[in-house]
């Protein structure tokens, strides 16, 4: 501002001194004309000052803004990350358990399956037994009269 001030006074005094045929009172009214100049010019620079002033207030609680939402945001991301991590060691653990009780349930149907086969030849092996029975009473009822039929383990009716 003093610069553009000295700028226009050096214009004026040498404009003045090098054209002195010129009446003082248009001297005078040229000063006042660069005057006003000036002062418009001084409001125009306050004028812009004040708006860049604001934006950068602005701008500035823009940025304090952003930054507290940038810190809510890793805030957050942290504890989505941490539940992450807990449901992943949770399902880890779950499949685990999963694998474990297919193995046991792998083995109970083995179990299950060779005890229906022991059963099923159980029951063939005291059919079978039943058969021959009632073959072998068949035969002794045939051959010899009741009475005399011997009883397995030695024991007589």
């Amino acid at each position: 501002e003093i610069i553009i001030l000295s700028h226009y006074y050096v214009n004026l005094y040498l404009f003045i001194f090098t054209w002195e045929k010129w009446s003082f009172h248009l001297c005078l009214i040229l000063i006042i004309v660069f005057c006003s100049q000036l002062q418009q010019e001084q409001g125009k620079r306050e004028a812009e000052l004040q708006e860049l002033m604001g934006k950068l207030a602005s701008v500035h609680t823009e940025k304090k803004s952003l930054l507290i939402e940038k810190n809510d945001l890793a805030a957050e991301k942290n504890a989505v990350e941490a539940e992450l991590e807990i449901a992943q060691k949770a399902k880890r653990r779950s499949q685990k358990k999963i694998d474990f009780l297919k193995e046991q349930l792998e083995e109970t149907m083995e179990k299950e399956e060779a005890a229906h086969h022991y059963l099923a030849d159980l029951i063939t092996l005291a059919e079978n037994v039943i058969k021959e029975r009632d073959h072998l009473l068949s035969l002794v009822s045939f051959n010899k009269p009741i009475a005399d039929m011997r009883l397995p383990f030695g024991r007589r009716s």
